[in-house]
């Protein structure tokens, strides 16, 4: 498979892996003859993959560097980017010498952008370690980091030139991380249309039927090659058609005005997951589009029972609206004037919607469902 990002000779490859971690090491040494590869990963990845990713390259005659920085959203900074500049500027680096993002969406984020910045841009290669990452953060080339204003406010369109899915990676995924990658699977196919969605719904509702929420293995269960293929060529096609989001891949943001807004409020990485945040953000966008642009109510329903059968969290603690507000203001996709975000006629019918600064309350309106308010 492969994503041709602008210009056309610059394409992204997609390699599902039938031999798992040892094939990593064949095809780096396939695409990039006699280099060593500079692998970047958080401290909580290298720690569960060392051996298994160091060793096949050993075997091959290839001695990986790696680099580590520190787990969670919080190395997605100024301070952290710049650390992993220095220790990458102390290496024999060149402009052919690959850097592999061996993680999830903070690492190839992270990864992404020192390797679009060194150098003036050296080869990436994403392996990504977690079901977000895989149908996600990793194709589509936006790599970036977050400022103290906001996510991914500092950033550039830098694709991989591949990326290696090894499904071996979910095995060690806690459910709190499958459900966050569950939420950008249900944006893909509730924007990729009805049928997409119902396909996925009856997955999800024929998974372990006798039970009514389903737990981390049954998840693990369910998801197969098929369903995450099926997601990332949903991307595959808005990407294709617009690589640096001048229109119809800003489609790809429904959920994320108001689910940036939760994830700035209630704390990067600190228990809530960015697909989490998506999904309850979507679930307002939607309640929005019933009354502005005519989707039925029953399919907001329907998104939600589908998520609390998945065991996602629904509902979100008392949250500031000053807050989630002032956050939505310093999102990067605003205009002058206005909030920019996703809304929806029905599945498969999505436009960007352009909604005046001084009515983002209104918007906040729809997120009021899932609240929960101290009495």
């Amino acid at each position: 498979m492969k994503i041709v990002v602008a210009p056309k000779e610059q394409m992204t490859h997609l390699h599902f892996l039938q031999d798992g971690f040892e094939e990593i090491a064949q095809k780096v040494k396939y695409f990039y003859p006699n280099e060593h590869p500079i692998i970047m990963a958080d401290e909580r990845v290298a720690h569960l993959y060392y051996k298994s990713i160091q060793g096949p390259f050993l075997d091959l005659g290839i001695n990986p560097i790696w680099i580590l920085h520190p787990s969670g959203e919080g190395s997605k900074s100024i301070q952290g980017y710049q650390r992993l500049l220095e220790l990458l500027d102390r290496q024999d680096i060149h402009r052919r010498r690959p850097i592999i993002a061996l993680g999830g969406g903070v690492t190839g984020d992270l990864v992404g952008f020192v390797a679009a910045t060194m150098l003036r841009g050296m080869p990436l290669i994403q392996v990504p370690t977690t079901l977000l990452s895989m149908i996600d953060s990793s194709i589509g080339g936006k790599v970036a980091i977050n400022t103290p204003l906001g996510k991914n406010r500092a950033g550039a369109f830098y694709p991989p030139e591949h990326v290696f899915f090894a499904l071996e990676f979910l095995q060690t995924l806690e459910a709190a991380d499958l459900h966050s990658g569950f939420g950008e699977l249900l944006k893909h196919a509730i924007l990729d249309g009805e049928e997409h969605f119902a396909w996925l719904r009856r997955n999800v509702l024929n998974c372990c039927s006798e039970k009514t929420v389903l737990e981390r293995e049954d998840l693990l269960t369910l998801l197969q090659e098929e369903m995450i293929k099926k997601s990332l060529a949903v991307k595959q096609r808005i990407v294709e058609e617009d690589p640096f989001e001048k229109g119809r891949r800003a489609l790809l943001n429904l959920g994320h005005t108001v689910g940036h807004a939760i994830e700035g409020v209630l704390g990067m990485g600190k228990g809530w997951s960015h697909g989490g945040c998506v999904a309850l953000g979507l679930l307002a966008e939607l309640s929005w589009s019933v009354e502005h642009l005519g989707l039925c109510s029953s399919e907001i329903d329907r998104i939600e029972q589908t998520m609390i059968r998945l065991g996602m969290n629904t509902q979100v603690p008392n949250i500031s609206r000053a807050e989630l507000l002032a956050f939505m203001n310093s999102d990067k996709k605003r205009t002058v004037n206005h909030l920019r975000f996703v809304g929806m006629a029905d599945f498969g019918e999505a436009k960007v919607v352009e909604l005046p600064i001084q009515k983002g309350s209104e918007l906040l309106n729809h997120l009021e469902r899932w609240i929960i308010r101290a009495p």
